[in-house]
């Protein structure tokens, strides 16, 4: 196997146990909070569905998630402001325009932290593979290249 995919299944891999670390956190979390969301082990078995296409992301040109080619500004910097600025306007608009009254609990759109750490990483991983990985297949199937 070489480098960048082995690179990629490693990354991969590490990434699902901090999903399955958010499952069993927010399970034995789940009755201290109304609005808690909770991923169940179904969604990591969709997430592996992911895996095998990891091997087909070289033929599609698609980089690979530590590509050289990709600085860490691009992969970092970039993707976090862009969080940043959705989270303002989100707050402005659900808070300040839709719901100017105080809560009086967690409203359903917040998580609790650190827990919203592993559900929000992990959401983002799931939009990942459905928008970059899965469409790889269908890339192959169309152009005969895969």
């Amino acid at each position: 196997m070489n480098k960048p995919i082995y690179s990629n299944l490693i990354t991969y891999i590490l990434i699902l146990l901090i999903a399955f670390a958010g499952i069993v956190y927010g399970n034995s979390i789940i009755h201290h909070h109304a609005f808690l969301r909770v991923w169940s082990y179904n969604n990591l078995l969709l997430l592996l569905a992911g895996v095998p296409l990891l091997f087909l992301q070289q033929k599609a040109a698609v980089p690979n998630f530590f590509d050289k080619n990709v600085s860490n500004q691009h992969r970092f910097l970039h993707p976090a402001l862009i969080g940043a600025v959705f989270g303002i306007l989100d707050i402005v608009v659900i808070k300040c325009m839709l719901h100017p009254e105080p809560y009086t609990e967690l409203p359903p759109f917040l998580q609790p932290f650190p827990y919203a750490i592993f559900l929000f990483f992990s959401g983002a991983f799931e939009i990942e593979v459905f928008y970059r990985l899965i469409p790889l297949k269908g890339f192959g199937l169309r152009t005969g290249q895969i």
